[in-house]
């Protein structure tokens, strides 16, 4: 064979290897969608997967540039969770922690129009960090934390010391606008932001846990004394309120007239439940019975936003300790939904 036949033929091997990958990688279904279509056919109708809603893929849990808790030094964190999600301006967030609280708890900073990896924010010692959620007005992104005795509170950060944070650089932890503990709750589990109040859920596995909306004052900070004067908030209701819910419960949010939460534990499937959103009905509790839609949706569903008539969910599947057990679903991003035609099929 001659010379000039051998690389006409290299030529076309690899132009056919070329194509070969272009198709695959053109056609392949994300991660999540192995056997997706077959467990979970009811909410197949209802995803999302044009782009950016299908790019919103989670950063390396394996891969984090973070602080090791003990030594203090920067290292690359490995078996990172994710934990809470959170619309803010043209940034969607996912807070991520270490199981083993070995390093410090982190923020992924992704850009909302395309999917992209912006910045990983680290953050002061080591929070569960179930929950985060964004105030318009004040600018401020709250988390659910713990104080030095391990009991509720909500820290912020504003969006300024987002756009700023530099820790490639720095090589330093943000630090707290605000750190605030909480009275009404033991743990401060997962949150959202609802017509200026932070409205905190407290997680039980056994028992019915508790939901607490705090108004916010004129300075964006959430009120939990009985408030005197109605002009001390910023919001047309003035109420604090306490209410009761069912189990398992791990996000909230809130969409048109209705409440939905995430319920998950373990590696048995999720529930998204809707029930009426009457708060200020005293006194109100959410039962079992109170629930007027149930859908089914993948184990270890974590927090859920509704915005612009879609669903945002974040599930902790793909983490290390989750994704190898026996029902196991590891989803590797956000997914996005049509609220309505979601709502609509069921």
């Amino acid at each position: 064979m001659t010379r000039s036949r051998k690389i006409i033929i290299t030529s076309v091997l690899m132009m056919l290897i070329t194509i070969t990958l272009f198709i695959f990688f053109l056609t392949r279904k994300p991660y999540f969608h192995r056997g997706f279509e077959a467990r979970y056919p009811e909410i197949i109708p209802a995803l999302l997967t044009n782009a950016p809603f299908d790019q919103y893929l989670i950063p390396d849990l394996e891969n984090t540039e973070t602080i090791h808790t003990k030594s203090g030094e920067v290292e690359i964190g490995q078996g990172m969770v994710p934990q809470g999600l959170a619309l803010a301006e043209d940034w969607l967030i996912i807070s991520a922690y270490s199981e083993e609280k070995k390093y410090h708890s982190v923020l992924y900073v992704l850009e909302k129009a395309t999917g992209e990896h912006v910045k990983t924010i680290v953050l002061p010692e080591t929070p569960h960090l179930g929950g985060l959620a964004y105030d318009p007005t004040a600018q401020n992104l709250w988390l659910t934390t713990e104080t030095p005795d391990d009991t509720a509170q909500l820290s912020a950060i504003s969006l300024k010391q987002i756009a700023e944070d530099q820790f490639e650089k720095t090589k330093e932890p943000i630090q707290y606008l605000e750190e605030i503990a909480l009275f009404d709750l033991e743990k401060a589990s997962f949150m959202t932001y609802h017509k200026n109040n932070l409205v905190v859920g407290r997680f039980k596995e056994e028992h019915d846990g508790t939901l607490v909306s705090y108004p916010l004052d004129k300075q964006g900070l959430p009120i939990q004394e009985k408030v005197s004067a109605p002009q001390e908030v910023r919001g047309a209701d003035p109420v604090k309120e306490v209410v009761e819910i069912t189990k398992e419960l791990q996000g909230v949010t809130f969409y048109e007239d209705q409440i939905l939460f995430s319920q998950s534990y373990g590696d048995k499937s999720s529930k998204l439940l809707f029930a009426p959103n009457n708060l200020a009905a005293d006194p109100y509790d959410v039962d079992e019975e109170d629930y007027t839609k149930e859908i089914t949706f993948p184990p270890y569903m974590e927090q859920i936003v509704a915005a612009d008539d879609r669903l945002y969910v974040l599930f902790e599947s793909s983490a290390a300790p989750y994704r190898l057990k026996e029902n196991a679903f590891p989803i590797d991003r956000v997914l996005v939904f049509d609220l309505p035609k979601l709502m609509s099929k069921h």
